[in-house]
């Protein structure tokens, strides 16, 4: 499930960069930036400038919008640098797709409960896998399905049981009444059970709806080269 989040955070990366390159008088971005500046960037066209999250360059305050792209955008290591706290012991553990102690992620649940920032929730979420059974997040965060599937990729770290994955798989296939009907992008469903390995379901997938639009069904083969997306 890694490389499947690598490859999200990466999707992710290159919406930014065509985000700031489309509003340069907003971005104010110049010269070579480091890879947070571009983020800041992101935040002064994705946010008013009356927002919180709209911090200016100089602020020493935790913005937790930049945190949070900053891990959406696979850029984890500049995350350990600014954060403070018990919090930044998982930033490591995130990093190698580990789980944090138990202990350590009950005392991050503890915090979790009281925060009210949907940014800082998110952070705290994803690194300290709390509230593993709430599926649900503020939309001023999950904005598309390949949020949400960050996401949850994020919380299936490799020490886990099989269970996690096996529930996420079927978490996902809940989602294909929404891309059935007029107007939806069934390829969006074909890609959220590619990165969640559900390589027969995607198999059958195609086979359905290549044979309703007419295409030739050796078109399959091509489930079997992007499953290297997901090792």
């Amino acid at each position: 499930m890694y490389g499947a989040r690598r490859f999200l955070e990466r999707q992710y990366l290159a919406f930014v960069d065509k985000t700031v390159d489309s509003h340069p008088s907003r971005a104010l971005l110049g010269g070579k930036p480091a890879p947070e500046e571009r983020i800041r960037a992101f935040l002064r066209v994705r946010f008013p400038a009356s927002s919180p999250y709209n911090a200016p360059r100089t602020s020493d305050d935790q913005n937790w919008a930049l945190l949070y792209y900053l891990l959406r955008c696979g850029i984890a290591d500049k995350v350990k640098a600014i954060l403070q706290g018990s919090l930044q012991a998982t930033i490591d553990c995130f990093i190698g797709n580990t789980s944090p102690s138990s202990k350590l992620s009950e005392e991050l649940a503890v915090e979790y409960k009281k925060l009210n920032d949907p940014f800082k929730a998110a952070v705290y979420k994803i690194l300290g896998k709390c509230d593993l059974q709430k599926k649900t997040f503020d939309s001023e965060v999950m904005q598309a399905t390949e949020d949400y599937l960050w996401m949850q990729l994020g919380l299936i770290r490799r020490d886990d049981s099989s269970d996690a994955l096996a529930a996420l798989q079927e978490n996902i296939r809940g989602f294909e009444k929404s891309f059935s009907g007029p107007n939806t992008n069934p390829f969006k469903f074909f890609q959220m059970l590619l990165l969640t390995a559900q390589f027969e379901t995607v198999r059958l997938f195609l086979s359905f709806f290549l044979s309703f639009y007419y295409y030739p069904t050796q078109d399959l083969s091509l489930v079997i080269r992007l499953r290297l997306l997901t090792t």
